[in-house]
């Protein structure tokens, strides 16, 4: 629809105004609690929402980068209230136990026939948020957003 977004992928924490984040010790013992062992931060992602996300896996990310074991999480901590109406993260529940699947080499997006039959077996679910709430998932969640159509921001 022309709308366009930027994603800024950080490696180490101090690299901006946002970094602090990836060292908080309170998000950091939310996600160990989540994954049941000790973790380490690897990098993190400002996000204007503004276009739709198409239906991805955040690991597709990073398997090319030497993860070869998809022992990955993400912390999503919206900085404005998420809703459907302004594109909040919509999941398909559970999808993470197919594990890895194959995806686009240029924007990560799950290959179509994949993703249909992850859309067939499992369940849409819009994950509406206010701003500050923090959700940890899986990284090989199926997950992305529509676009924004109306006139409120959300990072």
């Amino acid at each position: 629809e022309g709308k366009t977004g930027v994603v800024r992928t950080l490696t180490k924490a101090e690299e901006d105004r946002y970094g602090f984040l990836g060292r908080d010790e309170r998000l950091v013992d939310l996600a160990q609690d989540a994954i049941g062992k000790p973790i380490y931060r690897y990098g993190h992602s400002i996000v204007p929402n503004v276009g739709a996300d198409e239906w991805h896996q955040d690991f597709a990310f990073f398997y090319p980068d030497g993860f070869l074991a998809p022992q990955f999480a993400t912390i999503y901590v919206p900085f404005d209230t998420a809703t459907r109406e302004n594109s909040c993260l919509r999941v398909l529940k559970g999808s993470h136990k197919l594990g890895r699947l194959n995806s686009s080499e240029v924007d990560h997006c799950v290959e179509q026939e994949q993703l249909e039959a992850a859309l067939k077996r499992f369940e849409v679910v819009y994950v509406e948020m206010d701003a500050g709430d923090v959700m940890i998932f899986d990284g090989n969640l199926l997950h992305g957003s529509d676009a924004n159509r109306t006139d409120t921001r959300l990072w």
